[in-house]
């Protein structure tokens, strides 16, 4: 029996006769499994229920919200914006706005130049 397989878009495979050949389940039958898929798929990682109880808070701009600017010589506040591995943080994890996440990257890298900032994290 040569069948072909089709991927859904749940991650579940259905399979389809190739030309000419009988279908082995009929259309409900194969409704219903994806459904009961479905369904296992929400209980089981329980993801759904979390998502909805929880809401993502939008991260504000530290330097928009106290109306300052980052400077090279802030060495305490350029810090939280690299991580453990010395990397600038990006946009995204920092909260900051695009025009500050320019300046801080501006920053970092003149701080860096000055020796204020180290390049690489020590081992």
């Amino acid at each position: 029996m040569a069948t072909t397989r089709k991927i859904l878009s749940k991650g579940i495979i259905s399979t389809t006769p190739v030309s000419g050949e009988k279908s082995a389940a009929p259309k409900k039958e194969a409704a219903e499994k994806v459904t009961k898929v479905a369904e296992q798929e929400v209980s089981e990682s329980g993801e759904e229920s979390r998502r909805q109880s929880a809401p993502r808070l939008k991260k504000v701009c530290q330097f928009c919200s106290n109306k300052t600017e980052p400077h090279y010589f802030d060495i305490v506040a350029l810090r939280r914006f690299i991580n453990d591995r010395g990397r600038i943080v990006t946009r995204t994890r920092s909260g900051s706005c695009a025009k500050h996440q320019r300046r801080i990257t501006k920053e970092i890298k003149r701080a860096r130049h000055l020796a204020l900032l180290p390049f690489t994290v020590r081992v």
